[in-house]
């Protein structure tokens, strides 16, 4: 049944950073129970100076948390940009919407599926893309009352959205299995300078065959990012070399945001849903435009431990939707997923180790699939999103 959320004043506060504290549901979504993905949070997003955690979705919110004062501070919507509180929903709401058989109160289907800051952005620029295929950048400066800045519609669902170092360029992928590419102007305004990975002719990649679930742009060089699809490959792109994949990695098996690379822009993470090998490192720099299945420098189990290919994997698993590490040193891993229903921070050995991950935090989506994931700039907290919407946070500073 669809039950009202109870009220503020009804509610512990939980939005705490001890390792493993979780945000309680927040006020403005109702408890929403065996409905699919009822008020699933599908994606999590650090501000540049960690201070405040974006959360996107199911029901077409955007909420903001502030981390500092641990509070539920912003829900907002694009079709309702001017109502920016708190929304607190009533008794007749919730039982229109059981008597419907809805899964949210959301007056549209519309789910958002990626959140993203603008690196270095003055004012402070929020995206989101949905299920709609629009585009969203909010000015959530502090000080000021939120306010959108771009709503641009498109014709199919997006799930991948990513920002160059500068936040100059934006890259978002979803459905429609290629790429769009636009020039970020100063006061938030979008120009769409190109569309990539289209059909290219017979004998090259022409980009993916499955909808785009995950991107990433080189830290160091903007002209260079990475696309990861349901048709279980992963694509380098260099602009500097034409509007065609540079090179492929297949065997990934990405079921959500599950790319990462690293601050020096040489290594690949790998999240994959699948039991065996559902964390994998890539150096970017062995990558080839032939086909062919590389091999990760480093493969990992779910425990930590080094993969080994002559071994049955043994204990639990987890089926990853989701996987990031801090943007400064790389250091710390944070990923989620089904099966096990959690989340796990992991710490990386020094590089060129052969030695397993050290897993110094866990969370449990409350008996169902954690579906986001989040690590702050700075490696000071990680965040994980579940399928009932509720957060946890997990202090990351004696890890």
């Amino acid at each position: 049944k669809l039950e009202r959320a109870a009220s503020p004043s009804q509610r512990v506060d939980k939005l705490g950073l001890e390792r493993g504290a979780s945000i309680d549901l927040p006020t403005d979504i109702p408890e929403l129970k065996f409905r699919g993905y009822g008020s699933a949070c599908f994606a999590l997003s650090f501000s540049p100076d960690g201070s405040r955690l974006a959360g996107g979705y199911f029901d077409g919110c955007l909420r903001i948390f502030d981390v500092d004062t641990k509070s539920q501070i912003h829900t907002l919507s694009l079709e309702h940009p001017h109502e920016v509180g708190v929304r607190q929903y009533d008794n007749d709401e919730v039982e229109i919407a059981n008597q419907r058989g809805r899964n949210t109160l959301a007056e549209s289907d519309v789910a958002i599926t990626n959140v993203c800051w603008v690196p270095n952005s003055r004012p402070s620029i929020l995206a989101s893309v949905d299920t709609a295929g629009t585009i969203g950048l909010w000015d959530l400066t502090k000080g000021r009352a939120p306010h959108v800045l771009s709503k641009v519609p498109g014709n199919a669902e997006l799930n991948a959205l990513a920002f160059s170092q500068g936040g100059g360029r934006m890259l978002v992928g979803g459905q429609e299995c290629f790429l769009k590419l636009y020039d970020l102007g100063a006061a938030g305004s979008l120009r769409q300078v190109q569309t990539l990975g289209q059909w290219s002719g017979l004998g090259r990649i022409a980009g993916h065959t499955l909808k785009v679930l995950s991107l990433r742009i080189d830290p160091v060089c903007p002209d260079v990012f990475v696309s990861g699809g349901l048709d279980k490959q992963a694509l380098l792109w260099d602009l500097r070399v034409g509007g065609n994949p540079a090179a492929v990695l297949q065997g990934t098996e990405i079921s959500g945001d599950a790319l990462d690379i690293s601050r020096d822009g040489t290594t690949l993470l790998v999240g994959s849903h699948r039991k065996d090998n559902p964390l994998q490192l890539f150096d970017l720099r062995m990558l080839s435009p032939r086909l062919g299945e590389v091999t990760a420098c480093c493969s990992y189990q779910w425990s930590g431990e080094v993969s080994e290919s002559e071994r049955q994997v043994q204990g639990p698993s987890c089926l990853l939707f989701a996987a990031a590490w801090d943007a400064f040193a790389n250091t710390l891993i944070a990923a989620a997923g089904e099966k096990e229903g959690m989340g796990q921070i992991f710490r990386r050995p020094p590089p060129g180790s052969k030695q397993a991950l050290k897993v110094v935090a866990r969370v449990h989506g409350n008996g169902g699939a954690v579906y986001s994931a989040a690590v702050s700039e700075d490696a000071r907290v990680a965040a994980f999103g579940g399928a009932d919407g509720s957060l946890r946070l997990c202090d990351l500073r004696d890890a």
